[in-house]
């Protein structure tokens, strides 16, 4: 790494935001995993998420461009490019480490890029991340001010989502309508484990795969 480029100022800087969206992911997560369809902190866990993978694939492009070109994009240049859209991000990310034959020697390694770029349930869920950061956060609040916000708020494009794994097993929904006592004690839990092991494989499954190792292993490059 140019040690012109990283002061220790920076350095710290880049610890702390890796850390940060670290907790971010770990919080947001767990607000999906518990919600049993009583104490909903679903609203809470989204923005968790939508900051923390945001974060750190803002943070692994700025460090591919460092090992690459010994510079760092300022923070408007990566605004300009991407805005809050996630998706076209994380696509230049996995480019990049595609591009790195000593990086995807691991079958982990290339096990993961495939997943995070292919994955429909990750896919969906990152573009509800997107939404959310794009504007989709102040749903509610313009809402209240307008009486004109978007149609559907993040949430509701989550319980999209969640409706659409329901349909993926027809007993689920043959539950719903039978019984939804039932169908609401058994279904969501499955539901929650569902989506967190998804998150969780998107953002740290291991200390070597995942979004979240990937700014640490970008400065080891």
């Amino acid at each position: 790494m140019p040690e012109d480029v990283f002061s220790v100022d920076r350095c710290l800087a880049f610890i702390f935001e890796t850390e940060t969206a670290v907790t971010f992911v770990g919080e947001g997560v767990q607000s999906i995993a518990e919600w049993d369809a009583t104490k909903d902190r679903r609203i809470v866990g989204l923005h968790l998420l939508a900051q923390s993978f945001e974060r750190l694939l803002k943070v692994t492009k700025a460090l591919i461009q460092l090992g690459e070109e010994g510079t760092l994009q300022s923070s408007r240049e990566l605004r300009n490019l991407y805005g809050h859209v996630l998706s076209g991000l994380l696509d230049d990310v996995l480019a990049a480490c595609r591009s790195d034959e000593t990086f995807t020697a691991g079958p982990a390694i290339r096990c993961d890029i495939e997943f995070l770029a292919s994955n429909e349930l990750w896919r969906a869920m990152l573009d509800v991340l997107s939404e959310l950061g794009s504007g989709g956060r102040y749903h509610d609040l313009d809402t209240m001010l307008d009486g004109n916000a978007r149609p559907e708020s993040p949430l509701d494009l989550w319980e999209i989502i969640e409706m659409d794994i329901c349909k993926t097993d027809p007993k689920w929904l043959a539950l719903m309508e039978a019984d939804p006592a039932a169908f609401s004690r058994q279904w969501y839990p499955v539901l929650s484990e569902i989506q967190a092991e998804t998150l969780h494989r998107a953002a740290e499954r291991s200390p070597e795969c995942g979004l979240w190792a990937l700014p640490n292993r970008m400065v080891a490059r």
